[in-house]
């Protein structure tokens, strides 16, 4: 859900060169575009949107590293997956 993800997002960002007015849009950008992602997909973002910005030769990551990064990005759990395991949570 959207809160475990701007946790995960939090702790992977922490020790970016990102400004906290930055750090927030990045986490509004990352939470609204990131909608059915695994936790290791939100971690994979970013690792490579922080390689986009060293491979730039730039010590700050910016809120395009990540956009680059999102719309590139292949879910690998289905809306079908995510389903199944909502019903399944609500079983308990």
């Amino acid at each position: 859900d959207s809160l475990a993800r701007v946790e995960i997002f939090k702790k992977n960002i922490r020790h970016f060169n990102i400004s906290s007015t930055d750090e927030e849009d990045i986490l509004s950008y990352l939470v609204e575009n990131t909608h059915g992602c695994s936790g290791s997909e939100c971690v994979l973002v970013c690792q490579e949107a922080g390689l986009l910005a060293i491979s730039a030769g730039r010590n700050t990551v910016s809120v395009g590293d990540f956009q680059s990064v999102v719309n590139g990005l292949v879910k690998g759990i289905t809306e079908e997956m995510l389903e199944y395991y909502t019903e399944f949570a609500q079983r308990k």
